[in-house]
């Protein structure tokens, strides 16, 4: 399922004392099959970006194309198939309890099945079918969402969009807060979901994520369109300059070139290629 944007622009708050261009002319097409960051300096438009892909905004010009929907200015007066959108594109927030609200998980993650009108004991099976493709068992069915660590909540956000099968799920700073181990596994489990045929589309600053974890990357910068490229030549953009933190591996192979390594940072993929390197020039 594609999602192309056609001269989308946005404006928070138009005309009025407070209008900010939010989103400024973006051209780009995600096609099927992505797993896909989307990079760039606070404020530089990610998340309203990613709100337009399932109807939380309308462009105030332009279009955005999701399979066969089109969004546009003017159909934000039509929403009777903005069901189906999202049904298709399933949002998680950077912070899940702003998703969580039922008294139990399993209610929570039944919410949305019933919501698209899904007959109850079907939103209970294909509930019940999300929360264990996240790790979550039945141990957790009658437990408070709001109960749970940061890394369970996410899970559970992440197994109510599951729940309602969409075909893009869309992640908005999916390891935010999170322990080193709770990242780890929210990560193991969005490359499982991508393995089983899910696009993934994760919104982020963490350049580590997008060195080992993605394949394809959107910058953007100020509301623009800088790149949108296999996720190894964005380093070859001046990360500092857009405020972006060089991953940790590409700092320490540039502490090691400072005494007298010969590494070279851009082919560095992984942990397992460095170490590798690392060897070969040591046993020179």
């Amino acid at each position: 399922m594609p999602i192309k944007c056609v001269n989308l622009n946005y404006v928070y708050n138009k005309k009025s004392p407070l209008e900010q261009e939010a989103l400024k002319d973006i051209n780009v097409e995600i096609k099927d099959g992505t797993y896909l960051a989307i990079v760039g300096h606070t404020g530089s438009g990610k998340s309203t970006l990613v709100e337009h892909f399932n109807g939380l905004l309308f462009p105030t010009s332009g279009e955005v194309h999701i399979d066969n929907y089109v969004s546009t200015n003017k159909r934000r007066k039509n929403k009777k198939d903005l069901l189906a959108l999202r049904q298709k594109v399933g949002l998680v927030f950077q912070f899940p309890e702003y998703q969580l609200f039922e008294e139990t998980v399993l209610k929570d993650v039944m919410f949305g099945p019933k919501n698209f009108k899904v007959a109850l004991e079907v939103a209970e099976k294909n509930a019940k079918e999300a929360l264990k493709s996240v790790g979550l068992d039945e141990s957790y069915y009658e437990r408070s969402p709001f109960e749970l660590s940061g890394g369970e909540k996410r899970r559970v956000a992440i197994a109510g969009i599951l729940a309602i099968n969409p075909s893009t799920i869309v992640l908005d700073e999916p390891t935010a807060g999170l322990d080193p181990k709770g990242a780890k596994e929210i990560l193991s489990l969005l490359k499982k979901l991508h393995e089983d045929g899910k696009n993934i589309i994760l919104v982020t600053h963490d350049m580590d994520i997008v060195l080992n974890e993605v394949e394809e990357v959107i910058l953007l910068k100020d509301g623009e369109l800088i790149a949108h490229e296999d996720h190894l030549s964005i380093f070859q953009h001046d990360l500092e300059d857009l405020s972006l933190e060089v991953p940790k591996s590409y700092q320490f192979v540039e502490t090691l070139n400072k005494n007298g390594f010969h590494l070279d940072v851009s082919k560095v993929q992984d942990i397992n290629y460095l170490a590798n390197e690392i060897v070969k020039e040591i046993k020179k």
